[in-house]
């Protein structure tokens, strides 16, 4: 009955060595982009939600139109693509703040994840100013994405991961946000001309 048990803990061990080393070697095959170069996608909408750290209402602006300018390539790692131009601009709350943001270039963008024909990954070294009157800050982090091999979506995914890090002490936004308050960005980016994403 030991050898019996022994033997078939062995199998296990061999299973999961096997496995795991299958499973690292997937995730660091790179990714195959075509045909590559030069994309540009138009959002005709996009929200952008403030998450306050003190637990009040989140704020909700709504921004038209954006436009994204795209560098793809293929990789041997997951850094897929560069954003290299932003357009977010004209975000009102209640018809009241138009908030001008500027976004720095480039962003990465990574591909982390895939189930056909969706590729899941994430806009990285995102950096901002945002400015109306009586306002000046700045917004860093990252912006999780999927992008849909099929219909050439690129889609922000709305999660809290960009972070008000400097708020002007005299400028300082009327409150509307501070320093250590999140930010969610949420959008459909059609792509021209369609990009194919697949693992290598």
């Amino acid at each position: 009955m030991r050898e019996l048990f022994l033997r078939v803990m062995t199998v296990v061990v061999l299973a999961s060595v096997v496995l795991g080393t299958g499973s690292a070697a997937a995730a660091g095959a790179g990714w195959t982009v075509s045909p590559g170069g030069s994309t540009s996608g138009d959002a005709s909408q996009v929200i952008l939600t403030i998450r306050p750290a003190d637990g009040s209402a989140d704020p909700v602006f709504d921004c038209v139109p954006s436009q994204v300018d795209i560098a793809m390539f293929s990789s041997p790692d997951s850094h897929v693509g560069d954003v290299t131009d932003v357009v977010l601009s004209d975000c009102l709350l209640a018809g009241l703040y138009n908030l001008e943001i500027t976004v720095g270039t480039p962003l990465s963008f990574h591909a982390l994840d895939y189930a056909s024909p969706v590729v899941s990954g994430e806009l990285r070294d995102f950096f901002a100013s945002v400015v109306f009157p009586g306002c000046w800050a700045v917004v860093e982090g990252f912006v999780p994405v999927t992008y849909d091999n099929s219909t050439h979506e690129l889609r922000l995914i709305p999660e809290f991961t960009l972070e008000f890090t400097h708020v002007d002490p005299v400028d300082n936004c009327l409150g509307i946000f501070n320093e250590g308050d999140k930010m969610a960005l949420e959008a459909v980016y059609d792509l021209a001309p369609g990009q194919a994403i697949v693992p290598a």
